[in-house]
């Protein structure tokens, strides 16, 4: 598992998926479906698409420890609520870049956490955090509700609280429990927000093929979480989240006509370049043979 083609197969698998998803999930919100509709349809497909794996390749359903699989509920539930709220009032792109700032917070954590960074890696993280800050700051829409920004935020620390529970149940839990919590708590907050927002609707919609599709995806990340923690420590394995948002530039063009600025394309590259730095020194080391 430390070659770096394993490496390679783990980034471009969850890439692959988070960017399919992504762009869906933009594409049925752009399309009219509401937001807490999406989570409920996706978040329920996910979870039976969890259960119907689970039966087919034979996996425990077991929970090892229930308070670990209620906190994550709860993390979840609450970040996949913040999210959308977040995206109700700012908007895509200061979400997009602002809300990756949990990468480089996990790795700045990671001495609480277990891992130990070089110091250039850690001036790096550092760096690439602010400058997503700053980002926000100066792209910011004076028109936009500063509550968006608090639930950015909030959203932030809940998701890199997220990540950690994720990465302990991986190493704990059977594959089912690992997909199947994030999709229960995908369509609870789907469920609550759309009964609170008053746009719960059970009638089929014209995108449910996709909102179902949108859930399969949800359960393959998940799944390839498994894989990723086996290989990369917290927060350097979250950096296909990043890749993601340059990967999916063309569609958003082709579907959706948005022309990114300048100034969005530089800070992303730069960003990926710094934080791209900080994972091929982590995997140079861990592939590097020892000596003697």
């Amino acid at each position: 598992m430390n070659s770096r083609g394993n490496y390679l197969i783990a980034f471009v698998g969850f890439t692959v998926l988070l960017a399919g998803k992504d762009v869906i999930s933009r594409y049925v919100l752009v399309h009219g479906v509401p937001t807490y509709h999406l989570l409920t349809v996706s978040g329920g497909a996910a979870l039976i698409f969890s259960f119907l794996f689970s039966v087919a390749l034979g996996q425990s359903r077991k929970v090892c420890s229930y308070r670990a699989q209620v906190v994550r509920l709860i993390l979840d539930a609450v970040s996949w609520g913040l999210v959308a709220e977040a995206f109700r009032l700012l908007n895509a792109t200061s979400i997009s870049i602002v809300s990756k700032a949990y990468i480089p917070f996990l790795v700045l954590l990671g001495p609480v956490l277990g891992n130990h960074f070089s110091r250039k890696q850690n001036a790096l993280a550092l760096g690439s955090m602010v400058s997503m800050v700053a980002f926000a700051f100066f792209s910011r829409d004076p028109a936009e509700s500063l509550w968006g920004y608090l639930y950015l935020g909030l959203a932030v620390l809940t998701v890199a609280a997220g990540y950690i529970m994720l990465r302990q149940s991986s190493l704990k839990e059977s594959p089912f429990i690992v997909t199947a919590t994030p999709a229960l708590a995908c369509l609870l907050m789907g469920v609550i927000g759309s009964m609170h927002a008053k746009e719960f609707a059970l009638v089929p919609d014209p995108y449910w093929y996709l909102e179902i599709l949108c859930g399969l995806l949800i359960y393959g990340l998940y799944t390839a979480s498994i894989y990723r923690y086996k290989i990369l420590p917290l927060g350097l394995a979250e950096y296909p989240t990043l890749l993601t948002c340059f990967l999916i530039l063309p569609s958003e063009y082709m579907l959706f006509g948005w022309v990114p600025s300048i100034t969005y394309i530089a800070h992303l590259g730069l960003t990926l370049i710094a934080i791209g730095l900080v994972v091929y020194w982590n995997i140079n080391r861990a592939t590097k043979p020892a000596s003697g």
